[in-house]
């Protein structure tokens, strides 16, 4: 680490911040503090009018990030200006542990059970080898890590909507799967969780920049905000990729009814015309109990 830097956890009002911040060498530990508090102030202020998201991407016993790093100070102002990055050279590669209930950087303890790196305009965080647009949140829960990544709705849905759909599908498909994958993430936003949504198939899929794709931005920026509502909220929009010709009623599958998503005939995926090809029904039986093997199916 270069001479006079640091990664600091910073808890400006409630949350706390990653921040590269630079002070002179051998400058007091109060001057060094207050530079890194103004910084992660800085950081903290939103872009107007942005919906973050946020999504766990990871979890495990140690998680290795890559940040951008920050350029020093200009002459005559106290906070640090951001640094574009150009290439290795502008990237911090951290490991990050857990020690008891509070999370380690390389090692080192840092006081704290969270983490936090705003996200920024055209900023990019890798976490567990994967690059996602946004900012970061570190939480130590259960002796594990959990990286949060917390993102713009749109940048998001550009990683979910190609993850879901081919790219190469027409227009009107891809731009239905834009409006109907907002909406299931802006139904699932709920700040008293630790996230709002995760980036498997259990949530959406979710895999970052690398899924982009030229089609399925256009598809994201021209259903820009748009959502499907019902009673002024938004809808909870399942979806699948092949129904086999009929849908579950939300009352049968969840046991609570929802109007609008009632059992109906799927002919899309009737007759193998899906990608799931020809779904076949089985109704299973059972020989009669017994402890030892427990029920056999035939």
């Amino acid at each position: 680490m270069p001479e006079g830097t640091a990664l600091l956890p910073e808890v400006p009002g409630s949350r706390r911040c990653l921040r590269r911040v630079s002070v002179g060498p051998g400058a007091p530990v109060g001057a060094w503090a207050r530079a890194a508090l103004t910084a992660a102030l800085a950081l903290l202020a939103p872009a107007a009018g942005a919906l973050n998201v946020r999504v766990l991407v990871a979890s495990g016993p140690q998680l290795t990030v890559r940040l951008p790093l920050t350029a020093p100070a200009a002459p005559g102002l106290g906070v640090p200006a951001p640094l574009t990055p150009a290439g290795p050279a502008s990237t911090q590669t951290w490991t990050v542990g857990v020690s008891g209930t509070q999370l380690t950087l390389n090692g080192q303890p840092t006081g704290n059970a969270a983490l936090y790196l705003p996200p920024a305009p055209g900023a990019t965080v890798d976490i567990a080898g994967r690059s996602y647009r946004g900012g970061l949140h570190l939480r130590a829960e259960n002796g594990k890590v959990q990286g949060i990544n917390v993102v713009d709705v749109e940048d998001y849905l550009r990683g979910v909507v190609p993850a879901e759909m081919p790219a190469s599908w027409p227009p009107a498909a891809l731009a239905a799967q834009a409006v109907v994958a907002r909406t299931y993430v802006a139904a699932r936003l709920n700040p008293a969780a630790p996230y709002d949504t995760c980036a498997t198939e259990t949530c959406q899929v979710y895999p970052g920049v690398s899924a982009e794709k030229p089609q399925t931005d256009a598809a994201v920026n021209a259903t820009r905000a748009q959502v499907v509502a019902y009673g002024g909220r938004a809808a909870s929009t399942y979806f699948s990729s092949d129904s086999g010709g009929f849908t579950a009623s939300s009352a049968e599958v969840w046991g609570s009814a929802l109007p609008y998503l009632n059992a109906k005939a799927d002919p899309f995926s009737a007759g193998g015309r899906a990608p799931a090809g020809a779904w076949r029904c089985r109704k299973a039986r059972c020989r009669p109990w017994r402890a030892s093997t427990g029920c056999a199916r035939l």
